[in-house]
């Protein structure tokens, strides 16, 4: 998308992978707003994770990962 990008075209990404067996879930942005967990015994909160810059903008950018954990009743809420 960065290569012979002359109209500055751009999106922004949040990708996400979990192992449904343990709930481990890993995250990474591309300039996305960040999402939000709201724990089954808890307030819901903005998940704090780095992120790298919206696609588009840079050919060898780097997207850093988090990895957590969801509990039974855990809800993971990404939005644009």
């Amino acid at each position: 998308l960065a290569r012979d990008n002359a109209g500055g075209m751009f999106v922004t990404v949040l990708a996400g992978r979990i192992e449904l067996d343990s709930g481990v879930i890993e995250l990474a942005s591309a300039g996305h707003e960040l999402p939000i967990l709201r724990p089954a015994l808890g307030r819901a909160a903005s998940v704090a994770m780095a992120t790298g810059p919206a696609l588009g903008f840079e050919e060898e950018a780097e997207f850093p990962t988090l990895c957590l954990r969801l509990e039974p009743g855990d809800a993971l809420l990404a939005y644009t």
